[in-house]
């Protein structure tokens, strides 16, 4: 036996009964010696006059890593058994040539290129006829494999051979059944959902399936009589889509593509080193060695798999991601056992091909529970989705409608305000209207005016904005028009402006005409490109904000000015407004572009909570962003960025931003 330390092999004495196993022959004993051959084309006379056999018992270098070998069986007969027939099968995987010799010249066929079915029995391909002769038996087995690793001889009784070949059948046929079974189901699946990831296990286990009956011997002893090149190949194919298939699978399992992009570009990556390292297998002298080499692949690769598994059920910690680490698990566990038993690690029995049949079986289950579990997550989801659809366009009808309802009614109620405001300063214009409380109420009239002409205006542009009516349309404009745009809808008289001079005009400033606004533009900065009405629109609400609910008489500033970007050139437009008033907290300021959000201090004053949102709705659709600060000394800012050359957005992109 052989242990594997990394790339080395670590051996110890070996012993016959590891290697040939005795069956329904309680009175009899064997013992084994073993000749690697030079070549395939070795005859045993030249082993022979070479003297090249080893007894298993006697040394320490295992000779079994050789793919073609002569074996040397001494079955010590008891005189009762002299003359009986007894059986001597050799369980593959991948046997291509086996022949039993006798020393009185006799031979025997077997393997996948020569398949045996003496006697009519049904069995392995290699399985052969043996008769005992007292008080020695000689045989010599003349063997060419693919894994000499897993070779496992028996010698079984006539009654012992019956009952193996219907535990083999029972086993066999088990598998093939849950095999068809499982790939029928998935198959059903991907006709009936399209996923990708059923097509994917469809395809998995059709790969596995179909290499484990080549491992095995079977599709040779049932399908492929006599076919030996095209078995070797296509043992070869099957096992390289094996492998390649539990990666791509793997990859749709655990969701690496999403979860982890960079192990699944290498898995990728090693599934293409797999493909291009089979090549030379093609060529039957080297299928032994890249064979091995597979399977030695194989392992680590299990292992890796299992270790991603394991760390995404304990990140995700659902359900699917547990199954899928069982499904791993059992993946591992028993399809990694042909593994250890070539590296040493477990010992060898007829069994030792089986279960990794198992571990099989045990994944195609449990990976069969994941996917129903990912079907019925998959179609909650598009439940969802269709259900946010149909939200979503029921609230773009109601938008619709209820814009059609404020254009209507902004139309409508604009008359009315005109006439009532007109005849209000026609009385302020008749004698006695100097009187104190006259003007009070004409007052009061004039600034319910204002304030519902406002609100209509606010929320007009807002419900066009957020159902896309109203868009976005950059055009390059003179910034000193829009400013006094914006602060005639203030009711503010425009300074005559200077490029890089701060200039001051008389305000109303928290209810007080004592204020002053002022306002400084760049030296050098007198056009940009956006929108101007909507920008004239933001702007005239920044400023009606600052105005209303700074300190009574104050001063507020409007900064214009231009924000390098990383290249040094001025990239956005910076529109800044400051005021001195009541200090805001961490908390306000995160709200304060919220719809409908107002400080329960300022209920008092005029509004509705709806500029600073449409600012915000304003900047976005220019690919823009606004911002509040506090600042020392009491002082709020609130800062409208604008790309000079604006990244319109929709602006149903914009709101869902928002």
């Amino acid at each position: 036996m052989c242990l594997i330390v990394g790339p080395l092999w670590v051996e110890r004495p070996a012993s016959a009964g590891q290697w040939v196993h005795l069956k329904g022959l309680d009175d009899m004993s064997v013992s084994v010696a073993i000749a690697p051959a030079p070549s395939r084309h070795t005859t045993l006379a030249e082993v022979l006059d070479q003297d090249l056999f080893e007894d298993l018992t006697q040394v320490r270098r295992r000779p079994l890593h050789s793919v073609v070998s002569f074996w040397r069986i001494d079955l010590h007969t008891p005189k009762s058994r002299d003359g009986e027939t007894v059986w001597l099968r050799a369980v593959p995987p991948l046997i291509w040539d086996a022949d039993l010799l006798t020393p009185d010249g006799g031979r025997q066929h077997g393997g996948m290129v020569f398949p045996d079915l003496q006697a009519g029995r049904p069995g392995f391909p290699t399985q052969f006829e043996v008769r005992l002769t007292y008080p020695l038996t000689r045989l010599y087995f003349h063997i060419d494999t693919a894994l000499p690793e897993l070779t496992h001889v028996s010698v079984l009784s006539d009654e012992a051979l019956s009952g193996e070949v219907q535990r083999d059948t029972l086993r066999q046929g088990s598998f093939i059944g849950a095999a068809m079974l499982m790939l029928v189901l998935t198959l059903a699946n991907w006709v009936f959902t399209r996923k990708r990831i059923h097509r994917d296990f469809a395809i998995y286990i059709a790969c596995v399936s179909l290499f484990m009956l080549c491992f095995n011997g079977y599709l040779t002893a049932y399908f492929l009589v006599n076919y030996p090149t095209l078995v070797a190949r296509l043992s070869l194919v099957s096992f390289v889509m094996a492998v390649s298939s539990t990666i791509w699978f793997s990859l749709s399992v655990l969701d690496l593509r999403r979860q982890m992009p960079r192990m699944a570009t290498w898995l990728t990556r090693f599934l293409l080193l797999v493909v291009a390292v089979a090549l030379p297998g093609f060529n039957l002298d080297w299928l032994g060695w890249v064979s091995k080499v597979l399977w030695l692949t194989y392992l680590p690769v299990g292992i890796l798999l299992l270790g991603l598994s394991a760390h995404l059920a304990w990140k995700l910690r659902s359900v699917k991601a547990w199954l899928a680490f069982a499904a791993f698990l059992s993946f591992s566990v028993f399809e990694k056992a042909p593994l250890l038993s070539m590296a040493g690690l477990l010992p060898l029995s007829e069994w030792t091909p089986d279960i990794a049949k198992i571990g099989f079986v045990f994944y195609m289950l449990l990976t069969h529970l994941y996917l129903l579990i990912h079907l019925g997550d998959q179609r909650e989801l598009e439940r969802r989705a269709m259900a946010a659809r149909l939200e979503a366009e029921a609230e773009r009808n109601q938008r619709r409608d209820l814009a059609q309802f404020l254009s209507m009614f902004g139309h409508e109620v604009r008359t009315p305000l005109s006439i009532i405001d007109a005849a209000t300063q026609s009385l302020e214009m008749m004698a006695g209207s100097d009187a104190p409380k006259v003007q009070v109420r004409h007052k009061r009239i004039r600034n319910a005016v204002e304030r519902l002409n406002l609100l209509s205006r606010e929320a007009l542009a807002r419900e066009r904005i957020e159902s896309g009516s109203w868009t976005a349309r950059p055009r390059v404009f003179d910034i000193h028009h829009m400013i006094e745009g914006a602060l005639g809808m203030q009711c503010i008289a425009a300074p005559d402006f200077s490029l890089g001079e701060r200039m001051s005009v008389p305000a109303t400033v928290g209810g007080s005409p004592e204020g002053s606004f002022e306002v400084e533009i760049a030296a050098g900065f007198s056009e940009m490109e956006a929108d101007p009405d909507m920008i004239e629109l933001a702007l005239s609400n920044l400023i009606d904000n600052a105005c209303k609910y700074a300190d009574p008489g104050s001063g507020v500033r409007l900064l214009i000015s231009t924000v390098p970007g990383e290249d040094g050139e001025p990239s956005c437009a910076l529109f800044e407004v400051l005021s001195r008033g009541q200090f805001l907290t961490s908390e306000e300021l995160a709200r304060v572009f919220d719809k409908y959000w107002r400080r329960s201090e300022v209920q008092g004053v005029a509004g509705a909570g709806l500029g600073l949102h449409l600012v915000r709705l304003i900047s976005r659709a220019h690919g823009g962003w606004v911002r509040a600060r506090s600042l020392p000394d009491r002082w709020t800012s609130f800062s409208l960025f604008i790309p000079l050359k604006s990244k319109v957005i929709s602006t149903y992109e914009g709101v869902q931003q928002s």
